[in-house]
C-alpha cells in the first residue's frame, strides 16, 4: 500500500485505511505500518472500533490485547442493544412495521458479527404515516429524547428524519426517513418493498436487500462524523462479499440516481476499489452522472449573474 495515501473527502483515514486493509485483506504489511506508526497505546476511538474486525483474522499475528479488544467490542454492542429490545417490542405490539439500518441490520441476520462490529445505538425505521404513533408507544414506555432534539424542542417529523431516544444507557434512533440526505414523501418506499422479513429475539423486523445496504453504508459513511468512523467500510464489505442470487448493481445504480447521490456513491465506491472489485462500468456510469450533475450546478449558480446583465442592459 502506498505511503503516501491521501484521504478524499468521506474516506477513513490514514490509520483506519491501515487497519481496514488488515481486517478486510489480510494485509500483513499494513497491519505492520500500523503498529509502526500508531500503535494500540495511542488508538482513537475509531481505530479501536476496527480493530475488533482485525482480531478476527486467524493470519494476521495478533498480540491477546487485539483480542480482548473484540470481547470488549462485543460487551459495548450488547450493552447497547439489549435493552433496546424492549423499544422494538413496545412498536411491534403497536403493529408499527420494523426495518433495521446498518450495523443492527447485520447482526439481526449473523449475531456473530457483534463481536466486530460496534452498535452505539440501534437505527430502525418506521414507515413515515407512523412515525408519530411510533415516538409516542416509545415514550409511553420511558423513553425519552435526548441530544439537540431536547434543547430545540423538536418533534415535527418532516422537520428531520430520525428521533433519537434514550432509556438509561441504551439509545436508539427512530428513523422515518432511512437518512438526512433524503426526506420526500415516497423516498423509501422501494427500500420497504424489497427488504426481507426475519426473527429477531421473538421479534419480526425487516432488514434491507443487499444492494439497498451497500447503499445506504455509501450515503451513512461518506458523510462528516466527529469520530471519524469507518464502520461504513466493514457493511459495505460485507455486503461486497456475501453470496448473490441476483445483480446487486442495477438495483443500485437505479436507488442512487433517484435519491441523486451519485456524488456519494462515486466516492465511497472509489474507496471501496481498493479494497475490492468493483466494475468499471459502474464508477464509469456515476462519474459520469456526477459530472452531469456539476455542470448543471454551475450553470444553476451562474444565473443570478446572468440575470443581473440582462437587468443592466
Amino acid at each position: 500500500m502506498p505511503s503516501d495515501y491521501t484521504q478524499h473527502l468521506g474516506w477513513p483515514t490514514l490509520s483506519c485505511n491501515l487497519l481496514l486493509r488488515s481486517a478486510l485483506c489480510g494485509d500483513r504489511a499494513a497491519w505492520a505500518q500500523w503498529l509502526d506508526e500508531f500503535g494500540l497505546d495511542r488508538a482513537s476511538w475509531s481505530e479501536v472500533r476496527l480493530l475488533a474486525a482485525v482480531a478476527a483474522r486467524s493470519d494476521l499475528d495478533v498480540e491477546p490485547r487485539v483480542r480482548g479488544v473484540q470481547k470488549f467490542i462485543w460487551t459495548q454492542t450488547h450493552a447497547q442493544i439489549t435493552p433496546a429490545f424492549s423499544a422494538l417490542q413496545a412498536l411491534d405490539r403497536a403493529d408499527i412495521p420494523l426495518l433495521l439500518l446498518k450495523g443492527a441490520a447485520r447482526i439481526a441476520v449473523c449475531p456473530a458479527v457483534a463481536a466486530q462490529r460496534l452498535i452505539r445505538d440501534l437505527d430502525v425505521l418506521v414507515p413515515l404515516p407512523q412515525a408519530a404513533a411510533a415516538f409516542d408507544a416509545l415514550c409511553a414506555n420511558g423513553w425519552k429524547l435526548r441530544g439537540w432534539q431536547v434543547a430545540l424542542r423538536q418533534h415535527d417529523a418532516l422537520a428531520h428524519h430520525a428521533w433519537a431516544l434514550s432509556f438509561g444507557r441504551s439509545e436508539i434512533d427512530v428513523h422515518h426517513y432511512s437518512n438526512f440526505l433524503n426526506r420526500s414523501e415516497d423516498i423509501d418506499d422501494g427500500l420497504w418493498s424489497r427488504s426481507l422479513s426475519v426473527e429477531w429475539h421473538k421479534v419480526r423486523v425487516r432488514v434491507p436487500a443487499q444492494s439497498d445496504a451497500l447503499a445506504l453504508a455509501l450515503i451513512h459513511g461518506v458523510r462528516y462524523s466527529a469520530e471519524r468512523a469507518a464502520d461504513w467500510v466493514l457493511d459495505a464489505c460485507a455486503v461486497l462479499d456475501a453470496p448473490r442470487e441476483c445483480d446487486i448493481w442495477s438495483p443500485l445504480l437505479r436507488e442512487v440516481r433517484q435519491r441523486r447521490v451519485e456524488f456519494v456513491a462515486l466516492a465511497g465506491l472509489t474507496y471501496l476499489s481498493t479494497l475490492r472489485e468493483i466494475p468499471s462500468e459502474v464508477l464509469g456510469e456515476l462519474r459520469a452522472a456526477a459530472e452531469q450533475h456539476h455542470r448543471s450546478l454551475k450553470i444553476y449558480t451562474s444565473l443570478p449573474c446572468v440575470l443581473h446583465s440582462i437587468i443592466d442592459l
